[in-house]
């Protein structure tokens, strides 16, 4: 069976590292978004909360 591994020096690249880790669940954001966005009628303000919302769900920050 294929493997692969990622190696990561975590005094320089720590973000890299979660963000890898974490990869399935901005994923899951991205996809429930999309989904809610088909027939969106509000504004970019509610986009963004939604957003958020999202991010926060999943136990994630949007920014560093």
């Amino acid at each position: 069976m294929p493997t692969v591994t990622l190696q990561f020096d975590l005094e320089t690249e720590e973000p890299n590292m979660r963000d890898a880790i974490n990869g399935y669940r901005w994923r899951a954001i991205v996809q429930e978004l999309e989904q809610e966005l088909k027939y969106f009628e509000g504004t970019p303000y509610e986009v963004r909360r939604k957003l958020n919302d999202l991010v926060a769900d999943w136990g994630l920050e949007l920014f560093d």
